[in-house]
């Protein structure tokens, strides 16, 4: 089983050695006042944000794009990974979400986000996203042995979905993380969902 912890304290340390890299040294220097905490595994801005930076383009998913591809890139290099989930916007603000695909696979738990003011200044961004390197190690595991991992110490589930679909799951590592192949089991428990991941 894999368990995901977004809560965890930051790692004062390991913020410091990423806030003095150049790639954000850079930014800083183009765009003063802007404050930033990364995302420890993947080594990228989780949340950044400050005065608004000025982007151009007609809509805000093409603001968004821009600025990813024009502001961000010393971050992170594979922009054509990403692709846009959807556009969410409030009498304030728009908040354009992307995914990320590797080889067309699904990397779990990576989102890029880019929040705008109405007049098209970017005032927050994260780039929670993953730099993957091939080849990958190869998984297959059963699906009953991924139904069994997923009841272990569990009642019986009412109902259950494996999904056929192989995606990637960034485990985390020391100072980082590990990309996997993997295969998601969703069960159901009366009121709650648990998703299981085999890699």
């Amino acid at each position: 089983r894999f368990v995901k912890d977004p809560h965890r304290l930051p790692d004062e340390r390991r913020q410091a050695l990423l806030r003095a890299m150049p790639a954000w040294q850079q930014f800083l220097q183009q765009h003063p006042g802007w404050r930033v905490e990364f995302n420890e595994e993947c080594g990228k801005p989780r949340r950044a944000f400050g005065p608004g930076i000025p982007t151009s383009g007609e809509t805000p998913e093409e603001r968004a794009t821009v600025f990813l591809q024009t502001r961000t890139s010393a971050f992170f290099h594979a922009m054509d990974e990403l692709y846009l989930k959807h556009v969410y916007t409030t009498s304030k603000h728009h908040y354009v979400h992307f995914g990320q695909r590797h080889n067309g696979l699904e990397v779990r738990w990576a989102n890029a986000l880019v929040k705008m003011d109405l007049g098209g200044r970017v005032i927050t961004f994260g780039l929670n996203v993953y730099d993957i390197q091939d080849p990958l190690p190869e998984q297959g595991v059963p699906e009953s042995q991924l139904i069994a991992a997923a009841e272990t110490g569990v009642d019986a589930p009412t109902s259950t979905t494996v999904h056929p679909e192989v995606s990637i799951l960034p485990v985390p590592a020391e100072n980082g993380f590990a990309p996997r192949f993997c295969s998601c089991f969703t069960g159901f428990w009366h009121h709650s969902v648990i998703h299981v991941f085999a890699v």
